[in-house]
Order: C-alpha cells, then sequence, then structure tokens
C-alpha cells in the first residue's frame, strides 16, 4: 500500500525556488521534513494542497511575498529559512517534491506540537 500524506506523517520535500513558472531555478534544491496536521488552528492552505499526495508527487505553487505567511501558516519561518534566499521575491514560485513519508517518533509529533502551538520554530529567526 503507498503511504499518503495525511495527519501526523513526517513528510520530506525537495524544494526548489524558481524565477518564474516553470523558470530556471533560483536557488539549489533544499531539502525539508514536518510533521503533517500538527497546527492547533488546524490545516494550512499548503497543507491542504498536500493532503491524500503520495511520495513522488510534485506541485508548483506561486504565493505573493505579503501571503507566505498565512499560506504556509506555521511552517513559513522554517520554509523561508530552508530557502536561504538573500532576498525575498514579490512571488515566489516553489517547485516541491514530495520525496518520504513516514510513521514520526513520538518525540517528533510532541516537539512539533509544541512549536507549532508556540510560534517557536527553533530556527533562531525572531520571527514568530
Amino acid at each position: 500500500m503507498t503511504a499518503i500524506v495525511s495527519n501526523l506523517k513526517k513528510i520530506s520535500m525537495a524544494i526548489r525556488a524558481a524565477a518564474g513558472p516553470g523558470g530556471i531555478p533560483t536557488a539549489s534544491e533544499q531539502r525539508l521534513s514536518f510533521i503533517f496536521g500538527v497546527a492547533g488552528s488546524g490545516l494550512c492552505p499548503f497543507e491542504i494542497q498536500l493532503a491524500d499526495k503520495a511520495v513522488g508527487e510534485k506541485l508548483e505553487l506561486s504565493v505573493l511575498r505579503d501571503e507566505i505567511k498565512e499560506y504556509f501558516g506555521h511552517l513559513s519561518a522554517p520554509l523561508v529559512q530552508s530557502l536561504n534566499l538573500q532576498i525575498m521575491p514579490s512571488r515566489l514560485f516553489l517547485e516541491i517534491t514530495i520525496t518520504g513519508i513516514e510513521e514520526p517518533v513520538q518525540q517528533e509529533i510532541v516537539k512539533a506540537m509544541a512549536a507549532a502551538l508556540s510560534g517557536d520554530c527553533d530556527c533562531g529567526c525572531d520571527c514568530h
């Protein structure tokens, strides 16, 4: 049975920022992992887009700079940090590939829930 993105699964992704839809990448491919569905406010729009997808599936997203926090919710700070862009463009184009879906250990779930509820992404960005 193929694993799909669902609540409390550990999701791993390869992320690449691009200059435009299907455009030339502006940064090297980055990796990001998170526990799906742990935010106290429910799924953010990004998680809704990922729901029920399987390993290997891709998403192409276009998000205005001013809408990044709303669209990615509690994942916005870790995502922005992982992209490591010197200047955030007015519109962020992302190519995302789901690279892994697995059962997390309990400590990962507890840590992710605490970070989502407190707004502390543990990245030192001090932006929440």
